[in-house]
């Protein structure tokens, strides 16, 4: 497969449904080559020329062949790298999860990410932004998260280590803020417990417009992606909200 070097291009994981899915319709609408990767392809996406899907289960990562990326040319340039693709795992307390649900977490929501960047270096794929979605719950530490937490946590750690090891590339984690997906759907569904407060304020949140759709908040979240390079630091964890903030109080003083 050729690449067309007239269109700018994103590789993005997790593109059957939530963010991922939605950034893939957004590139695609305003003229992107979009290579995406998830379990299943969604045949809304399939209807445009530009989009490339490969079929993976990012849980087997460590047993992937070498030829697990043919949709990305040898050589090819790459404008955005965007790894969305990731798990809940089990919610609850750290000692109510088990090994086996930690090590599956982090191999989708960190381990993955190495896989698919040695093989996108082994491929020799120019890339120029990278952009991990993270989370607030990386930081907060709030009970219940667990290991989307920890995973959240290394993801962060590892795309700081990124970009001290390759500085012509521009790397950022992301927390996208509160997004209505499937995760929040299952969040919002689960029995409600006292340990766990911070549901509570999710379930107060949902369906307002401090969690909006993930086609909504793909159009907020494609205009910080742009302007990334320029407000932070390769490596920096930001977090959209307060980087909103940052900018309206800048604004305010000018």
């Amino acid at each position: 497969m050729a690449g067309d070097k007239t269109r700018p291009s994103a590789f993005i994981t997790g593109t059957s449904s939530g963010i991922g899915h939605a950034l893939s319709h957004y590139y695609l609408s305003e003229g992107w080559i979009v290579y995406g990767l998830s379990r299943r392809c969604s045949e809304d996406l399939e209807t445009y020329e530009h989009f490339h899907h490969q079929s993976i289960d990012l849980r087997e990562a460590n047993g992937f062949s070498e030829r697990f990326l043919d949709i990305l040319p040898h050589g090819q340039t790459v404008d955005l790298v965007v790894l969305n693709a990731g798990v809940l795992g089990h919610f609850g307390d750290v000692r109510e999860t088990t090994i086996e649900n930690l090590q599956e977490t982090m191999m989708v929501n960190v381990w993955s990410n190495k896989v698919i960047f040695d093989e996108l270096r082994r491929r020799e794929v120019a890339l120029r932004q990278v952009v991990a979605i993270s989370s607030g719950a990386s930081v907060n530490g709030n009970r219940g998260w667990s290991g989307y937490s920890i995973s959240k946590a290394a993801l962060n750690m590892f795309v700081k280590l990124l970009a001290a090891e390759n500085p012509r590339v521009h790397f950022s984690s992301l927390a996208p803020g509160l997004v209505d997906t499937e995760i929040q759907e299952t969040l919002c569904n689960l029995p409600i417990d006292e340990r766990f407060p911070a549901l509570e304020v999710l379930r107060s949140k949902r369906h307002t417009p401090e969690m909006p759709s993930a086609e909504d908040a793909a159009i907020l979240l494609a205009k910080v992606i742009r302007e990334l390079p320029d407000q932070c630091a390769s490596g920096d964890y930001v977090d959209i909200r307060k980087l909103a903030a940052r900018n309206d109080n800048s604004r305010a003083t000018r």
